[in-house]
């Protein structure tokens, strides 16, 4: 059994891929945040098309997210908290060794369904040595990556 890209500790199956084929199954901010990590881990560029609150929408948003993927390999997700409108979060993505994007996302809540509005960047957080590793290997930071 697969373990979800979202950290969430549960297969992908019975985590986002629920939120994914249908998204009213996100019942709060946290859980839409960590199925867009898990569509941007793997390539749905549809689901985080969606998930975007639609006044905030481009005409050309598929194509900009599809092309991103060119570019990112997503890693790990960090959740540092979370309350009823927003998440801040920290993700990690393939660079040298790896790279960061910490950020405080705002979210809203529209004719039942939740929907990501916009997020402002936050400076890189600073990776303790006994943290899991962000490069996703579930081993600790100072026996991987430090």
């Amino acid at each position: 059994m697969e373990r979800c890209p979202c950290g969430f500790g549960n297969s992908y199956e019975h985590c986002c891929a629920q939120v994914h084929s249908d998204h009213a199954f996100a019942s709060d901010p946290e859980m839409l945040m960590r199925a867009r990590f898990s569509a941007f881990f793997l390539g749905n560029a549809e689901f985080l098309v969606d998930s975007h609150y639609p006044p905030g929408r481009s005409e050309t948003e598929v194509l900009e997210v599809k092309r991103s993927f060119e570019d990112t390999k997503w890693l790990s997700l960090r959740i540092i908290q979370s309350d009823q409108h927003s998440v801040e979060f920290v993700a990690f993505y393939k660079a040298t060794p790896f790279a960061q994007l910490h950020e405080h996302s705002q979210f809203k809540r529209d004719q039942g369904l939740w929907y990501y509005v916009d997020g402002l960047q936050m400076p890189p957080i600073k990776l303790n040595r006994n943290h899991l590793c962000p490069c996703g290997s579930q081993k600790k930071y100072k026996k991987c990556c430090a």
